[in-house]
């Protein structure tokens, strides 16, 4: 919350709009700092989404004309506090859209997960990530036969990044980063490697999936604000395919991802897409609207019948054991 007002103080007077935006939507009076703390924690998902819009609007008095000077105080001071909470900077989002801007200039082709994957990997926030976990006495280190194993296990499978065995050696924290990223991937089709690795080696990979989300989703801002279409495709995929454990969208994933959502009791999501677009002259400039609608809805019969199925399973269990 102090981090927010601070910035939001830049603009001028925003600081004040802010919080007056704030109180008109919770209807709190008091706005020291414990208050206000709370009363964002306890804000609807529809009160977070309006007090959203009402910062981005503030935000936007930054890049007027003029206004450089607190432009530029912004950015630092938001690059500083990311650093601090080990969240990625703008050099981080920079990075990651040169090479998405690179692959572009030579392919009108959707940029391959394989590529995404590899950006990823030689990152500045996931190798300095890597580097201080080798600089870190205390913090239990993955041991390089477990590297090796797995590195084995994914050529083995001509796992992507993994295909090319005429591939020239990649840079020990890269491949590090890329073996870490491609075991959670490909986790179901190697069991057996799994089972041999040390602990630490697991909760490596999980470490680099997580900051690795965090880079799509920065990734992800800067395409759809430069409607890098293709890209953003690219991009959402492979979140996708680090939320389910799943190494490729072929049908046999599918197969697998329709499998887990049945596990956990959830339905396939139901898509529903629209697009609405007015008469126009040739060569006038057209607007056309999409709307993309995406269900989960359960009844309540449903969540009845679903639970009662899973204590059944839980009490069979219970009696085999």
């Amino acid at each position: 919350t102090r981090f927010i007002r601070s910035v939001l103080a830049m603009a001028g007077d925003a600081d004040e709009r802010f919080m007056a935006a704030l109180q008109r939507i919770t209807g709190i009076a008091d706005t020291s700092e414990e208050s206000v703390r709370k009363a964002i924690a306890s804000m609807t998902v529809e009160q977070r989404q309006e007090l959203a819009q009402e910062a981005a609007a503030l935000k936007k008095t930054l890049f007027e004309e003029g206004k450089e000077e607190d432009r530029k105080l912004y950015l630092n001071t938001l690059n500083d506090e990311a650093d601090k909470s080990g969240m990625p900077i703008g050099k981080d989002g920079e990075f990651l859209a040169k090479k998405v801007s690179a692959f572009m200039e030579k392919s009108m082709e959707q940029m391959p997960v394989s590529s995404l994957l590899e950006a990823l990997a030689s990152s500045p926030y996931l190798v300095k990530a890597a580097l201080a976990e080798v600089q870190q006495a205390e913090v239990p280190k993955v041991p390089p036969a477990d590297l090796d194993a797995i590195e084995a296990a994914l050529k083995a499978l001509g796992a992507a990044c993994f295909s090319d065995v005429e591939a020239p050696p990649r840079p020990p924290v890269v491949r590090r980063n890329l073996l870490l990223l491609s075991l959670h991937l490909n986790r179901k089709r190697m069991a057996q490697t799994v089972q041999e690795l040390a602990p630490p080696t697991s909760g490596a990979s999980a470490h680099a999936v997580a900051l690795s989300r965090r880079l799509l989703d920065l990734l992800f801002s800067y395409a759809m604000q430069r409607s890098w279409a293709k890209a953003v495709l690219s991009i959402t995929e492979l979140q996708a395919l680090l939320t389910s454990g799943l190494w490729s969208s072929e049908e046999e994933c599918k197969q697998l991802g329709r499998e887990q959502t049945a596990f956990f009791g959830l339905k396939p999501p139901k898509l529903s897409l629209r697009a609405r677009v007015a008469d126009a002259f040739p060569e006038e400039r057209v607007k056309m609207e999409v709307t993309l609608s995406r269900a989960h809805a359960h009844t309540a019969s449903e969540m009845i019948a679903f639970r009662e199925m899973r204590a059944a399973e839980e009490g069979k269990a219970q009696q085999d054991g």
